[in-house]
């Protein structure tokens, strides 16, 4: 091989001959690799040749191994012709035996870089490089470009080797080439970066390569990866280390034996355990050391284990130290084996246990003392494990729950449970457990005759340095008798405490305040219902602070002294009959009461206390006043209803008779126009009557169409004499028609009422005093009410009339508005009102499906707000008829009515439209008068109210024989609903015309027979 080699790639060549057979052989002639057809060329057929030595299989080649050994000798190529034709190339490992069936040409014969070259390197599975004297690559082979990752022979050909070496190892790389150049192979181990950026450890091996003159031309170089190799060895090394550290800091004792037992490493704690230098220890000193009574026993065992398969034994005894003391020890052999599992030596661990021994031999002493206290304690006691598993138990823990021996261990316990009380004992035990280390419970076991018994338990819970769980230990307690006991007391407890209850409840329930004082006269207990009598707390009260509850007897104005009190009297041993009492309330209220007082004495009879019991009575005496009152306006009710319905009955004369006269003279006659007068007369009359039935609640309801704000302006006079010259009035009245359905006077009435309460707040203040005056304002329009503002008013949304009247008086605060349309309810003195005026208000707006509401402060006036449904823009036409219009009349009409002037007024109002009349005082007497002439009746026309008989009486009888008997009544003061619809009716004072229209009616309509 020349400095400069023909650098030609196998493939780039296109005749590239076949690779020759070879074999590659160490220094001592054993083949490390062959191609498949090498032992068919040596004519071994198919000898394996691979790990053979080449003199074992061609024993009589002699002139081809001379030529081996002279090529690993003198490092030069040398060419053979025997058994076949090849050449030996000297290596780093040793040879290359190149072999061909025809002999060596020539052309071949080169070392440098020939293509026979690169055939046959690139078959070989190790890196091959030959490398120039100034460290230049001249040539690599397949394998060697793999653990490079270079792509091609291109792209290291020609570099220096040194730039793959690590710089580190760079150095060794120079005097591996010098030696090689100098003419001595040489080795060194380094670390490669390939080309792909990956660090390799290799090992090299390089030889000198020559030519035919014998000198050094290049160094042939082969390289192993040994990556592997060596980290496996630096793990070995670092284990090492960690093992030393391990073992130096270790508390035992360590020693690496071989496998007959020859000491090969020993910590410094091994030599403490004797009490001496570890330079001083031999195989013998620890022999030496052992106690003579433990020896034999030792030796037995080590024996039996080096003899035997375990891998383990464990032994102690005692040693004595070089100081004379001795020691306990704990020693474990253990066995170590190769990958093959041939023992390849022991390790020996030993543990100066001398603390522990003496603490065992403490706790056997403590176990032996425990359990004599524990066989002599009169409460159970038991140890267990962290599970609760019994593993101690004495015998008074026998006794309580009936086991016995092993019986008592374990979860032995368990039986004498009811699974829910084992697994809530179980439960509240971990709960304990999880915030401490103590438990206790009561719990009832089921022994094996059935009976129960109850157990106190307490366990305190063990726990090792780590603060785990380790043990526990408690005791049990028989307290059925102590649980027994408790049970009977709290039945009897319970029962005094239901009875209390009970009591309590009564009390509390009752509509009667009750009072108990002790025999100190100090107040102990005042019910719910005496404190709000009283209107505040009374108990912790002494009898020497009672002047402050004022009262005074009922009618009386002066107060109890304190002697008349009912407590103190009690207290004394007396009994206080009922009495009515007034009572000043500590609130500033009042409230009349019913009370009694009676001593509560012991069973010795002596006086231990006193009680008192209050009835409120205030409602009642508020009552009674009022249906005093209501009798008082009933009575004056009934005289005024008395009144009108005899002024009906005389105007319906007078209007009768008016109507008579003014129809039998001519319309021009002069007497027309005073009969004018006396119509107009008879009119206000009839206004003056509805106004008295109003008063009595006896007035005829009328219903129609009316525009609100002509019913203010036609009461506008009659309000502002009402009101007087101190009280302006003003109104502001809707542009639009305002019309409701109502009844026109009872409307009149609404402004009344509200105008003349508007007045007397004006005219007085909130004390009593007189007012200076004011304005009363009184407006109407039609509004739209939102769900949202109809919210608090009982129609609901839609669209209503708002009459709104406002006055600038004393106003009311928020207990008198609450009350303000309650019947009877009057803020003002005794005599000046009748609590019915609001009241009415009140009734007639929701008759007539209307709302009305208050707003209102103290000292800032009233303002009183009305909503009556709207019924449209205009006032239906009233319906208007006259008696021309009117068909004669035929047939007999019975006429009941007990006032002759009206019966004589109505039998000439028909008889005149051509009925024949028949006439009855009253029922009883119609009944007469009907049996006689029922056949030709064809209209009843009768009184409501008679004497004897009235006119719903009288009709039930006459329909009984004929239904379908047309009839009219007559009334002063009886709404229209008391009738049947199907009849006609007549409100007094009534015309002639009104009585001919509604006989005319009822004879028209249709009827069953």
């Amino acid at each position: 091989m020349t400095a400069s080699p023909v650098r030609v790639s196998p493939s780039a060549e296109p005749h590239a001959p076949a690779a020759p057979a070879f074999l590659v052989l160490d220094r001592s002639g054993r083949c490390t690799h062959a191609t498949h057809d090498a032992a068919a060329l040596l004519g071994l057929g198919d000898v394996a040749l691979v790990g053979r030595s080449l003199a074992d299989v061609l024993p009589a080649a002699d002139v081809l191994h001379d030529a081996i050994a002279a090529a690993v000798a003198t490092q030069r190529a040398t060419t053979v012709s025997e058994p076949v034709p090849g050449r030996v190339v000297p290596s780093p490992e040793g040879a290359l035996l190149l072999l061909d069936g025809e002999p060596w040409s020539d052309a071949a014969a080169g070392v440098e870089g020939t293509r026979y070259l690169h055939a046959v390197l690139d078959t070989v599975p190790e890196c091959i490089k030959v490398v120039a004297r100034d460290g230049t690559l001249l040539d690599m082979n397949g394998a060697g470009l793999a653990m490079l990752e270079a792509p091609s022979r291109d792209a290291v050909i020609g570099c220096p080797v040194e730039q793959i070496v690590v710089p580190r190892h760079r150095g060794a790389l120079r005097r591996v080439l010098a030696s090689v150049f100098g003419g001595t192979a040489a080795r060194a181990e380094l670390e490669i970066v390939t080309l792909g950026g990956h660090t390799r450890r290799v090992e090299t091996r390089a030889a000198p390569l020559r030519d035919d003159a014998g000198n050094v031309v290049a160094a042939l170089s082969v390289t192993h990866d040994v990556s592997d190799r060596h980290a496996d060895a630096e793990r070995l090394r670092e284990s090492e280390t960690r093992f030393r550290t391990l073992a130096a800091a270790a508390p035992a004792g360590i020693a690496l034996l071989d496998a007959t037992g020859n000491a090969l490493y020993r910590n410094e704690r091994f030599a403490e355990i004797l009490g001496i230098d570890l330079e001083q220890i031999t195989d013998a000193t620890w022999r030496a050391a052992m106690h003579p009574a433990d020896l034999a026993a030792a030796e037995r065992d080590a024996h039996a284990f080096l003899a035997g398969e375990a891998d383990e034994t464990t032994s102690e005894y005692r040693l004595r130290r070089a100081d004379g003391t001795v020691r306990w020890v704990h020693s474990t052999l253990r066995r170590q084996r190769d990958a093959d599992g041939r023992p390849t030596g022991m390790i020996a661990i030993v543990a100066d246990v001398t603390a522990e021994k003496h603490a065992e031999a403490e706790r056997r002493a403590n176990d032996a003392r425990f359990r004599q206290l524990a066989a002599a304690a009169p409460v159970g006691i038991f140890l267990g494990d962290a599970d609760g598993r019994v593993l101690y138990a004495n015998p008074r823990y026998e006794e309580i729950w009936e086991l016995r021996g092993e019986a008592a261990l374990g979860n032995g316990w368990l039986t004498r449970m009811t699974p829910e009380e084992a697994s809530r004992l179980r439960r509240d035990g971990i709960a304990a457990f999880a915030a401490g280390a103590q438990f206790s419970s009561e719990y009832q076991i089921v022994l094996p005759d059935g009976r129960t018994r109850w157990i106190r338990g307490h366990m305190v819970l063990l726990r090792n340095a780590a603060g785990e769980p380790e043990s526990s230990l408690g005791t049990v307690e028989d307290i059925t008798a102590r649980r027994e006991a408790e049970e009977a007391e709290a039945r009897a407890r319970s029962a005094a405490d239901v009875e209390r209850a009970r009591l309590e409840a009564v009390l509390e329930a009752l509509p009667a305040g009750v009072i108990f004082a002790d025999a100190d006269g100090r107040i102990v207990r005042a019910t719910r219902q005496a404190r709000a009598l009283w209107g505040g707390d009374v108990t912790a009260e002494h009898v020497d602070g009672y002047g402050r509850y004022r009262a005074r007897l009922r009618g009386s104005n002066r107060p109890l002294t304190d002697d008349e009190r009912a407590l103190t009297r009690a207290l004394r041993g007396e009994s206080t009959p009922p009495r009515e009492l007034e009572l000043e309330r500590l609130d500033g209220g009042s409230a009349t009461v019913l009370s009694a007082a009676e001593p509560v004495r012991d069973a010795e009879g002596r006086i231990v206390g006193g009680v008192v019991v209050l009835i409120d009575v205030s409602e009642r005496v508020r009552l009674e006043a009022q249906l005093r009152q209501a009798q008082k306006m009933e009575a004056v009710g009934q005289l005024a209803g008395g009144v009108a319905h005899d002024f009906n009955n005389l105007l319906t004369v007078i209007n009768g008779n008016l109507e008579f006269a003014r129809n039998d003279i001519d319309p021009d006659h002069q007497a027309q126009e005073d009969l004018a007068q006396v119509a107009q007369a008879a009119e206000r009359a009839r206004a003056l009557v509805r106004q008295l039935l109003a008063f009595s609640r006896k007035q005829v309801v009328q219903s129609e169409e009316i525009d609100v704000n002509d019913v203010v302006r036609g009461a506008e006079a009659l309000l502002r004499r009402v009101l007087g010259e101190e009280i302006a009035f003003a109104t502001t009245l809707a542009e639009r028609p305002a019309v409701v359905r109502a009844d026109r006077g009872q409307l009149e009435q609404v402004l009344l009422n509200l105008a003349v309460n508007a007045r007397d707040a004006m005219l007085t203040t909130a004390h009593g005093r007189a007012g200076t005056g004011g304005t009363l304002t009184l407006v109407t329009d039609v509004v739209r009410l939102s769900p949202r503002e109809a919210q608090g008013w009982t129609p609901g949304p839609g669209r209503y009339v708002r009459l709104t009247v406002s006055d600038t008086g004393h106003g009311m605060d928020a207990t008198t508005r609450a009350h303000i349309f309650e019947p009877f309810f009057t803020t003002k003195a005794v005599g000046a009102g009748t609590g019915l005026g609001l009241a009415t208000v009140y009734g007639i707006v929701t008759q007539a499906g209307g709302a009305v509401h208050v707003d209102s402060e103290p000292g800032a006036g009233a303002t009183f707000t009305i909503l009556l449904p709207y019924q449209g823009g205009r006032v239906a036409a009233a319906e208007r008829g006259g008696g021309t219009s009117l068909p004669r009349g035929r047939g007999t009409v019975l006429v009941v009515e007990d006032e002759a002037s009206v019966r004589l007024t109505t039998r000439r109002v028909l008889e005149r439209h051509g009925f024949a009349v028949l006439e009855a005082r009253h029922g009883a007497d119609a009944l007469l008068v009907w049996r006689e002439h029922g056949a030709d009746i064809v209209c009843c026309v009768t009184d409501l109210r008679m004497p004897e008989m009235g006119g719903r009486e009288l009709v039930a009888q006459i329909r009984a024989d004929r239904p379908a008997l047309p009839v009219v009544y007559l009334s002063g003061y009886v709404d229209r609903g008391a009738v049947e619809p199907a009849d006609g009716f007549v409100e007094k004072p009534f015309t002639g015309e009104a009585l001919l229209q509604a006989v005319t009616s009822v004879l028209r309509a249709p009827r069953d027979a």
